[in-house]
C-alpha cells in the first residue's frame, strides 16, 4: 500500500511547512574536500570538518524529505483516500518520521546525490 497523489495545494501546504534548504544544499553539495585540503596544512581540522559539514546537510536534507512524506500521508489518508484511513495515516505518518535517511525512499528532485 502506498500514498496516492495530492492536489498542488496540499503540497503547497505542506513544503510550506518546512524549511526551503535547496540553496544551502546546492552550496555544501558542490564543495570537494580534496580541492579544499589543498588550501590548508597537512594537519588541520578544516578538511575534516567540511566531510562532517557535508554529510550533516545531507543528513538535514533526508530528515525533511521523510518530514515531506509523513505530512503527504497523513493528509492523503485522512483527506483524499476513500475510504479514508485514520489508523494507516496515522500508521505511515510513525512510518516516514521514524526510519532512519538510508532507509528512506528517495526522490530526485530534492534528494542529495553522490
Amino acid at each position: 500500500m502506498s500514498r496516492g497523489d495530492l492536489p498542488a495545494d496540499a503540497w503547497d501546504r505542506i513544503k510550506g511547512l518546512l524549511p526551503d534548504l535547496e540553496s544551502k544544499f546546492d552550496r555544501v553539495d558542490s564543495w570537494d574536500p580534496n580541492m579544499i585540503a589543498v588550501a590548508f596544512h597537512h594537519e588541520s581540522d578544516i578538511p575534516v570538518a567540511v566531510v562532517c559539514l557535508i554529510d550533516a546537510v545531507r543528513t538535514l536534507f533526508a530528515a525533511r524529505y521523510a518530514l515531506l512524506e509523513c505530512y503527504a500521508h497523513g493528509i492523503y489518508y485522512r483527506d483524499v483516500a476513500q475510504p479514508r484511513d485514520e489508523m494507516i495515516a496515522v500508521w505511515f505518518e510513525r512510518y516516514t518520521s521514524t526510519m532512519p535517511p538510508s532507509v528512506s525512499t528517495r526522490q530526485p528532485s530534492i534528494w542529495p546525490t553522490g
